[in-house]
This record gives C-alpha cells, sequence and structure tokens, in this order.
C-alpha cells in the first residue's frame, strides 16, 4: 500500500538521519577533546622548559602562572565560541577561567572587550608572544627546536 511504503521510506529516512547525525555529535566531542589534548601538551611543555632556567625564581614563578591562566582563558573563549555565544566582559565568562585578573588590566580588557569573533586567535598570539619572549629573556631554558613543540602543539589545537 502507499502508506506502508511511505512509512517504511519515513523511518529508513529517520533511522540514517539520527545515526548521521550521532556520528557527527561524536566526531565533534572527538575534535574538541583534541584540541584540549593539544593545548595540554602545550602547556605543560610550556611549563617544563622553565624547570632549568637560571632566572630569578620570582620571574619564573610570574611566567607560569601566566601561561596557565592564558591556556585558561584560551579554552574557556574556544568554548564558548563553540557555544555561538559572545562573551561581552569578564563577567560574561560561563566556563571557569583561573584567576582572570591575574592577566594584566590591558590584556584582559583588549580580550574580552573585543567586538571580533577572534578572540581564541588573539588569546593564542598573546600565549606565542609569552613564549618567545621568555625564550629571550632566559626563563625558558631549552633550545629553540625543542621549544618549537610548544608552538606546534598549540598549533594542532587551532587545526
Amino acid at each position: 500500500t502507499a502508506y506502508g511504503s511511505f512509512g517504511t521510506c519515513m523511518s529508513f529516512m529517520m533511522v540514517f538521519r539520527t545515526a548521521q547525525s550521532y556520528t557527527r555529535y561524536w566526531d565533534g566531542i572527538d575534535m574538541v577533546y583534541g584540541i584540549m589534548g593539544h593545548w595540554f601538551n602545550a602547556a605543560s611543555n610550556t611549563l617544563a622548559f622553565t624547570r632549568c632556567s637560571k632566572v630569578k625564581a620570582e620571574e619564573v614563578e610570574n611566567f607560569r602562572r601566566l601561561v596557565v591562566r592564558l591556556f585558561s582563558l584560551l579554552n574557556c573563549l574556544m568554548l564558548r565560541e563553540l557555544e555561538g555565544q559572545e562573551v561581552h566582559a569578564e563577567s560574561g565568562l560561563k566556563f571557569p577561567v583561573l584567576d582572570p585578573r591575574g592577566i594584566d588590566q590591558q590584556t584582559r580588557a583588549h580580550l574580552l572587550n573585543m567586538k571580533s569573533h577572534s578572540r581564541p586567535e588573539q588569546v593564542f598570539q598573546a600565549i606565542s608572544k609569552v613564549v618567545v619572549e621568555a625564550q629571550q629573556n632566559g626563563i625558558i631554558a631549552s633550545p629553540p627546536p625543542i621549544v618549537g613543540r610548544i608552538h606546534q602543539e598549540m598549533g594542532l589545537g587551532m587545526t
């Protein structure tokens, strides 16, 4: 009958679409965990490469805290962007950020009050800049080819 054929076709289409949606959902989850994994590796490498620094312990500790805060902010902004939500001010940070007030006021205001959708990219650039400056100042005591792993892991997280 016509109704039976129509019902069979609709059932087949619903099952196919549901299976496709389920697959896309888990692919997205895998990608988010992949991003977080790359950024975790980059952050932990950055912290590990400061272990043999000859610079004052206070400078090294300040650098470590800043890196952790920036990676935390990067993760928050990435998740917020995936939600499709805007971040208007510090109070709009839905996901936890480790002590955002520890980031200097000018940088925090710039990153959180921007009108563009490139906030994660701006934080990514801020982290890269801080890492390069730390290497120049001797806070990161590893040779450049090894430090390149930080930038490589960060880049893999952005793709």
